[in-house]
C-alpha cells in the first residue's frame, strides 16, 4: 500500500485541529491535574508503586485517539468547524477544508492501582488513513 500524502489544505487544517485539541488537553491537565506527565509515545510506564511496597510497577497508558470533524474554510479565511454562526454570514459560504475522519489526535493517560494517574503533556497528529488506533484505547 502506497502512503496517503496530505494535501496543503489538509495539513493547514491538522496544524488548526492539532491547536484546538492541544488547547483542550492543557485545559483538562489544568482542571484535572495528573500527579505525573508522561510523553505520548510510550505504551507503559514505570513508577515505584507504594501499595506494592516501592517496588518499581509497570501500568499501561491507555490512547485516546481523537479523530477530526469537517473542518472548514471561510472566505475571510478563517477555519473552524460547521456550525449556525459559520462560515461567517456575510461570506456567503465556505468550502471544506479537510473532511471529517482524516486526521487523529493521539494522547495518552492512564492510572496504577495505587491511584497515580499519568496523562500527556501533549499530543500529536496523525493521518487517520494510514495509522489506526493501536493498543487499548480510551
Amino acid at each position: 500500500m502506497l502512503p496517503v500524502a496530505l494535501t496543503r489544505d489538509e495539513k493547514l487544517a491538522g496544524r488548526w485541529f492539532r491547536q484546538r485539541c492541544q488547547e483542550a488537553l492543557d485545559s483538562l491537565n489544568e482542571t484535572e491535574p495528573p500527579v505525573l506527565l508522561v510523553p505520548p509515545f510510550g505504551r507503559h510506564f514505570r513508577h515505584e508503586c507504594s501499595s506494592r511496597g516501592g517496588r518499581s510497577t509497570s501500568f499501561e497508558l491507555k490512547e485516546h485517539y481523537d479523530l477530526n470533524p469537517d473542518i472548514w474554510v471561510c472566505y475571510c479565511s478563517m477555519l473552524g468547524e460547521h456550525s449556525g454562526s459559520f462560515p461567517h454570514w456575510d461570506c456567503q459560504g465556505g468550502r471544506v477544508l479537510a473532511a471529517s475522519g482524516i486526521i487523529a489526535w493521539i494522547w495518552k493517560e492512564g492510572k496504577c492501582a495505587c491511584g497515580l494517574t499519568a496523562r500527556s503533556h501533549a499530543g500529536f497528529v496523525v493521518d487517520a488513513r494510514e495509522r489506526p488506533p493501536l493498543g487499548r484505547t480510551a
